[in-house]
């Protein structure tokens, strides 16, 4: 994995509350990543996290969360926050990314701003992160060219006219690097085979665990199931196909590793709140209407 750095990966930041009283300094890094596929293995940063896909889909894991990216997706994820990202294995092309991290103090100083009320609130709201699902365009551009102090606040302030959707996330991953290995190395494992067999077994040799304590190994280690957390890889799977492509739903179930349609819907249904097909509507009318 290669990091393109785009602008200098550290400034210093000054933000005025007024005219008189100048707010202590406080670092950010703007990066532009362009990678062959997002493989970037599980991980953490004591900062905040703002990220924008340009190019690329696939699965986003982001403490106990399973979620699609796509194109235009921006994710903003909290502090310490365990997370990765798993391009899509079918995908040609290269993964492009902006990520803009900030500290906490600029976190606290954004809050301190006369009119930060909305911030404030986006910000304890996406305790573990936050998905933006419907996101102005005009969003992404300020993302994508932030360089100075100045674009960063800016950034910030202009986050509450996106609607949010506060990921269903637990930050309960290990902190031992050696689990953390094994636990990477099953997501991978899940991501890769999701559209087909995935076995408990296949997952236990994954991780290096013997059959009869993965289960266990597994909810320790993440704070989930491991079925829960399958099913969440496979309708995540649907999600990009239902955004990217217009096959059949019927395929679509298919191809996500379901095995038969009602057990799709009614799964979907469950997780979403809606019907694929409706899924899919929304989907095309948010992106025609930006």
């Amino acid at each position: 994995m290669c990091w393109v750095v785009a602008a200098p990966s550290m400034y210093r930041c000054v933000v005025r509350a007024s005219a008189r009283e100048q707010l202590p300094e406080a670092p950010f890094r703007s990066l532009w990543l362009d990678v062959p596929s997002f493989d970037s293995g599980l991980h953490h940063h004591e900062s905040w996290e703002l990220t924008r896909i340009e190019e690329g889909a696939g699965l986003m894991i982001i403490g106990s969360a399973v979620c699609p990216y796509g194109p235009g997706d921006i994710v903003l994820i909290a502090p310490d926050v365990p997370h990765c990202w798993l391009s899509a294995e079918d995908r040609v092309g290269p993964s492009r990314a902006r990520v803009v991290g900030f500290s906490a103090v600029v976190a606290e100083l954004i809050q301190q701003l006369p009119d930060g009320d909305d911030v404030r609130q986006l910000m304890r709201e996406a305790e573990f992160g936050a998905l933006a699902c419907e996101a102005p365009q005009q969003l992404g551009s300020v993302l994508t060219t932030v360089a100075r102090s100045s674009d960063l606040f800016a950034l910030l302030e202009r986050l509450p006219e996106a609607k949010w959707r506060r990921l269903p996330t637990r930050p309960e991953l290990t902190a031992d690097p050696v689990e953390r290995k094994r636990i990477e190395r099953v997501y991978t494992y899940v991501s890769d085979h999701a559209g087909g067999s995935v076995t408990l077994s296949g997952a236990a040799r994954a991780a290096n665990v013997a059959p009869q304590s993965f289960s266990r190994f597994f909810r320790r280690t993440t704070g989930g199931t491991f079925r829960a957390f399958v099913i969440d890889v496979r309708l995540s799977r649907a999600c990009s196909l239902l955004r990217e492509t217009d096959l059949a739903i019927s395929t679509i179930a298919f191809q996500a590793g379901f095995a038969n349609l009602a057990n799709f819907n009614r799964r979907f249904r469950d997780r979403f709140g809606v019907t694929p097909s409706r899924y899919r509507r929304a989907q095309r009318s948010a992106v025609t209407a930006l």
